[in-house]
């Protein structure tokens, strides 16, 4: 049966409409058998007069590229797609507070007589402290003996005081927290009165990341 020319294209945009519907929605079309049954022996050209064949070849080719890597995807009962975070370049948050928390850390312990500080100690790798100030023995006429936790502006040297316990004349424990701590250098002083006095006490610390 002869056809237009007219009638022969719409045929086969309806066609080629149908092919691509069933080859990209379903899956289960031959794209290259059903573009072989439309063209038949028939030679289509262009407007510029060349031949549709090598356009209809490409095509085909590309068709079978995407699918060869759409074939690679897996999908859930849900039709949604599966992601392998362990293969997949995606920066995922890590509440590293919830993961790590260093060792205790000790930040003074001895004896003491008279008032006097620690050195610097860098703290810039955790955001806050939990800190234990025990005296564990005390001697002298009336002695005391306060302790402060400070932290240090850089720009200027000075020391802020961030927990202290003052006016300690016995034995027992003292419990502090520091959060958030901003500063990158913290120091523990003490300031001891009474006559000979001597107090024997450790400042221990537990850091958060």
């Amino acid at each position: 049966m002869a056809f237009g020319e007219e009638a022969l294209k719409r045929a086969l945009k309806a066609k080629l409409v149908e092919a691509l519907r069933e080859e990209l929605t379903s899956g289960d079309g031959n794209t290259r058998a059903l573009l072989a049954q439309l063209l038949l022996s028939a030679v289509l050209r262009d407007s510029t007069g060349a031949e549709l064949s090598g356009y209809l070849k490409n095509l085909d080719v590309g068709l079978s590229t995407i699918k060869s890597q759409t074939d690679k995807l897996s999908f859930d009962a849900g039709n949604r797609l599966r992601v392998s975070p362990a293969n997949a370049e995606i920066i995922m948050p890590v509440d590293l507070q919830a993961r790590f928390k260093p060792p205790g850390m000790t930040l003074y312990s001895g004896t003491v007589t008279a008032s006097g500080n620690t050195a610097d100690i860098d703290v810039s790798l955790y955001s806050a402290l939990e800190l234990a100030l025990k005296v564990t023995a005390v001697s002298g006429v009336t002695p005391t003996l306060s302790v402060y936790i400070e932290g240090m502006f850089e720009a200027t040297g000075d020391w802020k005081p961030l927990a202290f316990q003052e006016g300690i004349t016995s034995t027992g424990v003292w419990y502090f927290t520091i959060n958030p701590l901003v500063f990158r250098y913290i120091r523990v002083r003490w300031v001891v009165g009474g006559t000979s006095p001597s107090f024997t006490f450790t400042v221990v610390a537990q850091a958060m990341v």
